[in-house]
């Protein structure tokens, strides 16, 4: 798929960013990826999707893109950071992809 995006987010976890939500129904033991792109538009656009970003109101908006699977790579026409968890750690084109069972988690009972 090729679009024109002012941003991209790309999450198994249900947020990102402080709290906007990536996909309403992502769950990080989903083993899946969910992608939002925002289409470039007017401030007055942008600000009005500001409730589905926070909330992730059932139906999609215009100027709005999500998709749903197990891996995704971007490319872009220029090379752009990719901002992981609020630091840049490498830079486009870059795959995404579920591994699941990665990382072992051991928590008390």
């Amino acid at each position: 798929m090729e679009l024109d995006a002012i941003q991209i987010a790309v999450g198994n976890g249900r947020y990102h960013g402080g709290g906007i939500v990536v996909h309403e129904a992502a769950a990080i033991d989903g083993r899946l990826l969910h992608l939002y792109a925002l289409a470039p538009q007017s401030v007055g656009a942008l600000l009005a999707k500001l409730p589905w970003l926070l909330r992730s109101r059932p139906g999609i908006t215009s100027g709005v893109e999500t998709l749903t699977g197990t891996a995704f790579d971007v490319t872009t026409s220029e090379r752009l950071s990719v901002n992981t968890d609020g630091e840049v750690t490498t830079y486009t084109p870059v795959k995404f992809s579920v591994s699941p069972e990665a990382v072992e988690v051991y928590a008390p009972a």
